[in-house]
């Protein structure tokens, strides 16, 4: 009986740890796309281009995150997706 206890109470934790985690990830993930809007050379808006869904597995469960792309600016030569591996920037020759 205390190992069925045991078991249900790793479960829970298990749980709760992967709720806490997508909830921090979220936030963290807003707060980086908040920065990323501007643009780095004007501080203009930049205008949205589309949303990817990007899989990230973790020892806790299976992340979906929204990786918006937004067009890049005259002023500045680089697209950015700023989600999936940090702030990365694509640069178009």
């Amino acid at each position: 009986m205390a190992e069925i206890d045991r078991d249900l109470h790793l479960e829970e934790a298990r749980h709760l740890l992967q709720k806490v985690q997508a909830v921090l990830i979220d936030e963290q993930v807003r707060h980086c796309l908040a920065e990323q809007v501007p643009c780095p050379a004007c501080g203009r808006l930049r205008v949205h281009k589309d949303t990817k869904t990007i899989v990230t597995r973790t020892l806790f469960g299976t992340l979906h995150l929204r990786s918006p792309r937004w067009h890049r600016r005259p002023c500045h030569d680089a697209h950015v997706q700023p989600v999936g591996r940090g702030a990365t920037r694509t640069h178009h020759t």
